[in-house]
């Protein structure tokens, strides 16, 4: 389906709904350019919740809940992150847990900021723009050489409360869509992750 080497120097973004295998696809993708020779310079912005269960469907899931090693990689961030419209109990908590988010994962990105290095990779992007807009995720672009993340898309959590957070981040995951090389959409019916 891919090889890794053909995404070095790309920007790459991985859409698709709730078990579609986004992580799953990333993590083939990060051990393929730790194959090739390239783990000291990966950096991990890991924005995903923990996994939890919701309608019986396992939602958010961190690397190292995929036995990933953070020793193989530069560095590794987990952030810690809730998801504001699965444990929001109502509209202003919902938006207080994506705010939350917002300014956690801004700080993880400015620390990748100020420690460049040639591959980022970003588990979960969207949790940091249910609020907001692309903001850091630009400049933190622009000192990479790669770029690989993995967004939810178009899938089934809803937004209970009218809190706008699914139509903005769909929004801005379509505006990232289109300043990203490739862009892998998991929901397309034949594609599946190996």
């Amino acid at each position: 389906m891919f090889d890794a080497a053909n995404l070095i120097g790309k920007r790459v973004l991985i859409v698709g709904d709730v078990g579609s295998g986004k992580t799953l696809l990333t993590l083939k993708i990060v051990y393929g350019f730790i194959e090739l020779g390239f783990g000291g310079s990966i950096s991990i912005l890991d924005f995903a919740p923990s996994s939890t269960l919701h309608c019986g469907r396992r939602v958010g899931g961190k690397l190292i809940e995929y036995s990933f090693n953070p020793n193989l990689v530069k560095m590794y961030i987990p952030v810690e992150t809730i998801p504001p419209r699965i444990l929001g109990k109502c509209r202003d908590e919902v938006l207080m847990y994506a705010n939350m988010n917002r300014g956690r994962c801004g700080d993880a990105i400015k620390l990748f900021i100020g420690d460049p290095s040639d591959i980022l990779v970003i588990n979960d992007v969207s949790l940091y723009y249910h609020v907001g807009d692309l903001g850091l995720i630009v400049d933190a672009m622009k000192l990479c050489k790669t770029f690989i993340a993995n967004a939810y898309f178009d899938g089934f959590i809803e937004d209970k409360f009218s809190t706008g957070i699914s139509i903005n981040e769909r929004e801005v995951t379509m505006n990232l869509m289109k300043i990203v090389d490739v862009v892998f959409n998991l929901n397309v019916q034949g594609f599946r992750v190996m």
